[in-house]
Formats: structure tokens, C-alpha cells, sequence
């Protein structure tokens, strides 16, 4: 006898014996993790050979948008094939099951039409591929990074940290702004009787680190610049900096240069207009 035979009889034995439901268990939570496990591998295979071309940010959005989804149906049919098979094992009768489900159907059918177009559009937005995980969108008066998705929702991120919930049957109309870029104007104010040498060595420091931080590198369209001092206004002289980003990182970019250039003129004792640096 082949150790192939060996090791199927093996588990034969096991599948007949007292620790059935264990098997059970123990084969559905393997079955699951394997396919959690190589589905990103076999997706970035097939979507990269249909792009024909190389990984990037997009493709990378794509494989985990899809991945997600396929982790969650994979695991409503194990926990499906997972309980009726207990129901079997404790000698219960599925077809009644199955008889009353579909009795029950026709009163809560009623009551679940808007779950079953929102399942429906958000199979449609996968296929036809809307926007995907990271992706910078605006529905309706909402508008924020997609942070979750699913067939029945979608999750987005505002620039402020809050969350709207939207219901994929209520996207009737959805912007795609993730390749899309705005301008960014930041002015900087800077008293005039400071050390404008320093100032313009502080700004072009932070502009240069925050362009190479991995948080932020992928906002970025083009390197931004520092374009001298743009007017004076009273006792400040205003100095701009430029960068063409992309439309769902301009806010994220300004808060965060802001925030590290005053922070770098209060170490560097530069002053702002209207306060003075201990």
C-alpha cells in the first residue's frame, strides 16, 4: 500500500471517528487561510497580465479592493457549508430549514429590496471598477479616501477624519479624483527684519523631507517649490510654496507642511507676524 493510500485512509478514519466535527472545524479554518493567503498572489498575477504592464499604485489598489472582497465570500460559504454540516451531525433535518427559509423569503423580500440593490450596485461597482481601496472619491455632498468596501457598502474617510457610511444603492453619481490634481498655494508669513537666508533654508528643508516621507511621496504629482517671496503684506513678507498634488492629498499636504515649518521658525527663532519667538 502507497503512502498515498496510507495517509487517505488515515483520513478516512479520522473523518469517521468521534472527532468528525473537529476535522470539520479544523478543514474549513485551513481551507479559509489558504485561500486568504494566496489570493493577493493569483490576483496580482491576472490583473497584471491583462494591464500588461507593471505594478503600481493602481494595480496595488485593485489587488487588495479585490482581495477583500473575495476573503469575505470565501467565508460566508464555509460558515455556511460549517453550519449545516453541525445541523446534519445533530441529526436535524435541513430540508424543513431550507423549506422555512424560502417561506420566510417572500415577507422579508419585501422588507430587504434596498440590501439587494445595494448588493447588486456594488457587484456592478467591482466589475466595472469605480474606485478602489485608497482611492479619493466624492458621492454626492460626501466626498473622502475609500477605507472599506463591500458588495452591500462603501466607507469613506473625509480630509477631517470623519466617516461617512454610504449605501452602494445611494451612488447614483461617483467622482473619481485619485488621478485627477489641484494646485497648492501655501503661503508662508514672515517678519521682514528676520533672516530671510535662514527662513528660505528652513522652508526648502521641510518641502524636500515631506516630498521623500512615504506618508506623503505618493501625493505628490511633482516636487514642490519654493517660489520666493510672493508680496508683502504690512510687516510680513509672504512666501509661497507651490506643488501640483493630486485632489484627495491637498489639505492632508498643507495641514502637515504648515505644522512642520512654524514648528521648524520656533526652533530656529524666526518670527511669525504678530508674535515673537521666545
Amino acid at each position: 500500500m502507497s503512502e498515498f493510500e496510507n495517509l487517505k485512509e488515515g483520513v478516512l478514519d479520522l473523518y469517521n471517528s468521534d472527532l468528525k466535527f473537529l476535522f470539520v472545524l479544523f478543514f474549513c479554518l485551513v481551507a479559509y487561510f489558504i485561500i486568504k493567503s494566496i489570493t493577493p498572489f493569483f490576483l496580482r498575477l491576472s490583473v497584471l497580465s491583462f494591464k500588461d504592464s507593471k505594478e503600481n499604485s493602481h494595480v496595488r489598489k485593485r489587488i487588495n479592493t479585490l482581495s477583500v472582497l473575495i476573503d469575505t465570500t470565501s467565508w460566508i460559504i464555509i460558515l455556511i457549508y460549517f453550519i449545516f454540516f453541525v445541523l446534519q451531525e445533530l441529526s436535524i433535518d435541513v430540508e424543513p430549514v431550507l423549506l422555512g427559509a424560502g417561506i420566510l423569503t417572500f415577507p422579508l423580500a419585501f422588507g430587504s429590496q434596498s440590501l439587494v440593490k445595494d448588493v447588486i450596485a456594488g457587484i456592478f461597482i467591482i466589475l466595472e471598477n469605480q474606485y478602489n481601496l485608497g482611492d479619493w472619491i466624492k458621492v454626492d455632498k460626501y466626498e473622502g479616501k475609500v477605507v472599506d468596501i463591500s458588495f452591500r457598502r462603501t466607507i469613506l474617510q473625509s480630509a477631517g477624519g470623519a466617516r461617512h457610511i454610504i449605501p452602494n444603492g445611494q451612488i447614483a453619481v461617483v467622482t473619481n479624483n485619485t488621478n485627477s490634481f489641484s494646485i497648492l498655494n501655501l503661503d508662508i508669513p514672515v517678519k521682514v527684519n528676520q533672516d530671510f537666508n535662514k527662513a528660505h533654508k528652513i522652508i526648502d528643508k521641510e518641502i524636500q523631507k515631506i516630498a521623500k516621507d512615504k506618508n506623503f511621496k505618493e501625493l505628490f504629482i511633482e516636487t514642490p517649490q519654493n517660489k520666493g517671496v510672493n508680496e508683502i503684506q504690512n510687516n510680513a513678507a509672504i512666501v509661497r510654496i507651490w506643488a501640483k498634488v493630486k485632489t484627495g492629498g491637498k489639505i492632508k499636504i498643507k495641514r502637515e507642511l504648515s505644522d512642520r515649518i512654524i514648528n521648524e521658525f520656533s526652533k530656529k527663532k524666526i518670527e511669525l507676524p504678530g508674535k515673537t519667538v521666545n
